[in-house]
């Protein structure tokens, strides 16, 4: 319940603030700073005609949110990391976009190897990811941290094998035992699945 009250409480603020199409966009853009889109692949990414983009990537080239560049004739847009309030904007949306959607796009590769993929949520600090399976934690770590580690710290990535995870519950590992007691949010797999894998005590 409350990390429904908290991505709905998000989503109120960014809505108050910009359009939801232009956030659509403003997200694909400040959160991949370093790709250069034209305008046909921005409307196939979100679902979107290309008229529907078009004022509004003109208007945030105008007042230098956004660089525009010409090149065999396309024009290509992406966000502009020179622009005062770069940082700033690019904060927000890091703070306000839902990072669940993103999370689970990155883990779909693994899923037939994981048996659950859990973002740990906290109203006070950073979120955790805990991963549990049998699959390549070391190139599941990094393709996280190249898509995500603006808004998932490295740190706070946790991959167990179901084996593993049974081990440190058993000897009462405070970190862990303490982040399964948040809330959570599932992107692989169930509550059940995770509680399967959790030792009984006799």
């Amino acid at each position: 319940m409350r990390n429904q009250i908290r991505k709905n409480a998000k989503e109120d603020i960014l809505d108050t603030l910009i359009p939801k199409i232009r956030q659509r966009l403003l997200a694909k853009l400040l959160l991949q700073p370093e790709k250069h889109w034209y305008l046909t692949q921005l409307a196939a990414e979100l679902k979107v005609t290309p008229s529907t983009l078009q004022r509004d990537l003109v208007r945030l080239s105008d007042v230098g949110i956004l660089e525009r560049a010409a090149d065999g004739g396309r024009v290509y847009f992406r966000a502009n990391r020179t622009c005062p309030i770069y940082q700033d904007l690019k904060s927000l949306f890091e703070r306000t976009i839902d990072q669940g959607e993103t999370l689970q796009k990155v883990l779909e590769p693994y899923q037939d190897k994981l048996l659950v993929g859990v973002l740990i949520m906290s109203q006070t600090d950073a979120d955790h990811l805990i991963a549990i399976g049998r699959t390549n934690f070391q190139q599941l770590t990094k393709d996280l941290s190249q898509k995500c580690g603006n808004r998932l710290d490295p740190n706070n990535i946790h991959c167990y094998w179901p084996e593993e995870l049974s081990a440190r519950l058993r000897s009462g590992q405070p970190l862990l035992t303490e982040l399964l007691s948040r809330d959570k949010e599932f992107l692989i797999g169930s509550q059940q699945d995770l509680q399967n894998l959790i030792p009984t005590t006799t």
